[in-house]
């Protein structure tokens, strides 16, 4: 070849090359170039919160679509983790919310005793009795403001020491009848004050289980003390001990829905009033610790709120629950549900059997009705 058809072959192989390549740029331009930016529009739409579209798919390059499907992905992470995070969030307002509003509650609660006992203490100080007699009455009103501040700081401690698992029963038989007849003298006064009638059920065939005796009779305080407050002047108060069976339990409202053995045997310790009532819409409040259906300090009924998220943590530990039935206007039932650990043949009956005989004694005076069942 002459040195002039070299020059032109590789004149034309230039000008080819030269326009593959443009043609080319052209090509990728339109399909890549485009898809990449309507990706990297997508993403700054992401990164200012405004869009809510899925990104753009369908194109030639089979790698992009993997590229959009992947910024799907990551959004949809995101959206979750901003709903988790958004929830952790509100939690925990809602629990700082909580802490201010119980320690302003429990403030007021301390507080409360503690002016009593230093006012009777001053006024006895001052000279202000004119007898001993006066002076043995504000020594009383004293002491029981004491009594009530121990039993909100015990409360306290209790609470703690469940929360951290460091609570042990100290499980020993005792007498549940004396128990309860016990508890009952000790809201007697409370109740006589707002002239409540109290009653009390007892199963004859009950006599000594295998329980706490310190944490049964603080649950059992608990719910009747409760009773006594939130029932009006002039109504009722009832305590019944009997028998149930998971079978049984299973109907019953309670706050957490873990599976019960319909045979197991139960002691049914059961606090009955004819108070306010709980309306629906508060009874997941009940069992939560510092928190109470009326919150306000300004409320009628005061407390801490602990009462009964105590109680259901001690019959946890004895392997119960707690249940309850409340109805506006009509009052509460409670239900303290523990097992019967070594249960004798003669405790266990069929369940038809169970059911209490109605008792219209008044027991203003704390004695007990016992009633008998007959045996099946």
């Amino acid at each position: 070849y002459s040195l002039q058809e070299i020059r032109q072959v590789l004149l034309i192989l230039t000008v080819g090359l030269v326009t593959a390549i443009l043609l080319a740029t052209l090509y990728l331009s339109r399909e890549l170039a485009l898809p990449i930016e309507q990706l990297s529009d997508y993403a700054l739409q992401i990164r200012q919160r405004y869009s809510s579209d899925r990104a753009p798919k369908n194109f030639k390059v089979k790698e992009l679509n993997h590229l959009a499907e992947a910024l799907d992905n990551m959004v949809d992470r995101l959206e979750e983790r901003a709903e988790e995070l958004e929830s952790a969030w509100q939690e925990a307002q809602a629990a700082n919310q909580l802490k201010s509003d119980f320690l302003a509650t429990t403030s007021h609660e301390l507080r409360t005793p503690l002016n009593a006992i230093i006012g009777c203490v001053r006024l006895i100080q001052d000279g202000c009795c004119d007898d001993r007699e006066e002076e043995l009455e504000f020594l009383q009103q004293a002491d029981d403001a004491a009594i009530h501040l121990l039993k909100i700081i015990n409360d306290l401690l209790d609470i703690a020491k469940i929360e951290a698992g460091k609570v042990e029963l100290n499980l020993q038989p005792i007498q549940i009848k004396e128990l309860c007849r016990q508890c009952m003298k000790m809201v007697q006064p409370g109740a006589e004050m707002k002239r409540l009638k109290l009653n009390m059920e007892v199963d004859q065939r009950i006599d000594s289980v295998l329980v706490d005796e310190r944490r049964v009779r603080q649950m059992v305080i608990n719910l009747l003390s409760n009773a006594v407050k939130f029932t009006p002047e002039g109504g009722q108060v009832k305590l019944a001990i009997g028998l149930g069976f998971g079978q049984q339990l299973e109907q019953d409202t309670r706050p957490d829905r873990s599976p019960i053995n319909p045979n197991t045997p139960y002691l049914r310790v059961a606090v009955q009033d004819s108070g306010i009532g709980i309306p629906e819409d508060r009874w997941h409040l009940l069992f939560r610790p510092f928190q109470q259906v009326d919150s306000s300090l300004t409320r009628k009924h005061e407390g801490t709120g602990l009462g009964l998220a105590l109680t259901k943590r001690l019959a946890e530990l004895h392997g119960g629950t707690l249940s309850f039935t409340s109805t506006i206007g009509q009052g509460s039932t409670f239900r303290i549900w523990l097992p019967l650990l070594e249960p004798s043949t003669d405790l266990l009956p069929s369940i038809d059997t169970l059911e209490l005989l109605p008792t219209t004694s008044r027991v203003s005076d704390l004695e007990i009705d016992r009633l008998s069942i007959p045996n099946s």
